[in-house]
Formats: structure tokens, C-alpha cells, sequence
């Protein structure tokens, strides 16, 4: 087999919320502590309902499909909250979580970026500084 060229492509219109979210994660995380694969897709694309975003992991990347009709429809903090959802799913293999007004609850909570942000340094904590396992 050939070499595998390093490909990452991001929706122009998704490229502030995934580095928003990149720069949180970088508070507490150094790479190798989490998922960077040579191969990420992170775009719009129609997702059936009542599915908003999707995380698919394969050997060499992931890619994340975010639905463009929810989208265009959405706050700007239920874009960061989605983006940021998904962006874990795949960066830290982080499952759902139980607490309804988490940004990891199976359905999607609007998050005020402060909160947001405070529950990701929480996650990312754990993660990287006190190796703990993504659980829930």
C-alpha cells in the first residue's frame, strides 16, 4: 500500500466552532492524549431524523456530518454545543452522559459558552491530566 497523505477537511462555515473547541481541549490535553488521526471530515451533509450530528470512527480517521437544515436553523450556542459534542465523541471516544443538562446528553442541550466550556475543561481533565478513562 501507498502512503497515506494527511488530509483534514473542515466546512469553511464549521471552522470557527472546531477551533473554538480545539482551544479549550488545549488547556488541559497535549497531542497524544487524544484521537488525531490522519484523516478527518468534518462537514454538512443530511442526517435522517431526529439525527443533528454524527461521529464515524474507521481505522485511519473519523468524520463528523453535522445535518444542514438543523444548522442553519440553530443558535450559535447550539452550534458550539453540537460541534463540540461530536468533536468529543470522536477525539476521546466520550460516550453519552446521563445528566440532562450536559453537553453530552444524547440530545442536544444549548450550552451559554461559559458552561460549555467548563463542562469540557472538566471532561478534559479527567482525561489528560488525570488519565481517567472516558466513561458514560
Amino acid at each position: 500500500g501507498g502512503l497515506l497523505i494527511p488530509s483534514h477537511t473542515v466546512a469553511p462555515e464549521l471552522e470557527p466552532y472546531v477551533k473554538w473547541h480545539q482551544t479549550i481541549v488545549n488547556t488541559f490535553c497535549k497531542p497524544g492524549q487524544y484521537s488525531e488521526p490522519n484523516q478527518i471530515r468534518i462537514d454538512f451533509g443530511d442526517l435522517p431524523d431526529p439525527k443533528i450530528g454524527v461521529c464515524f470512527k474507521y481505522g485511519f480517521g473519523y468524520s463528523i456530518t453535522i445535518d444542514k437544515t438543523y444548522w442553519d436553523a440553530a443558535s450559535i450556542d447550539e452550534r458550539q454545543s453540537l460541534i463540540s459534542h461530536e468533536l468529543q465523541h470522536c477525539m476521546f471516544k466520550q460516550r453519552h452522559n446521563d445528566t440532562p443538562n450536559h453537553y453530552m446528553y444524547p440530545t442536544l442541550n444549548s450550552m451559554a459558552p461559559y458552561d460549555l466550556a467548563v463542562q469540557i475543561l472538566n471532561d478534559t481533565y479527567s482525561y489528560c491530566v488525570l488519565d481517567k478513562t472516558p466513561v458514560n
